[in-house]
């Protein structure tokens, strides 16, 4: 198996063959510096997060049937990239995101 070494912690990750060796952090380091995105653009924390995706049994706030990944915000309350986080509502799947 095919390694390279982490960016932020060191540490040695498999080399996926599928993304021809693009990553540069391991699983752990990419939702650490997941979570913090999503806390500085979102102000949602990482125990809102988890909560709800249990309410939502980890799918979609709209749609109900695919899996939720992206936080929900209203695009009109904020100017700019990053959220106030009065305006989130929930999470959200990549189709109802782009929709």
């Amino acid at each position: 198996m095919i390694t390279k070494t982490c960016l932020y912690c060191s540490g040695e990750f498999p080399k996926a063959p599928y993304k021809d060796g693009q990553r540069k952090y391991c699983y752990e380091c990419r939702q650490t510096k997941s979570d913090a995105g999503r806390i500085q653009k979102f102000k949602v924390p990482n125990w809102q997060y988890e909560s709800w995706l249990e309410e939502q049994h980890g799918l979609c706030k709209l749609c109900e049937e695919l899996p939720a990944y992206y936080v929900d915000h209203d695009s009109n309350c904020c100017s700019g990239e990053k959220s106030c986080g009065k305006c989130v509502r929930g999470l959200i799947c990549n189709w109802c995101n782009i929709g």
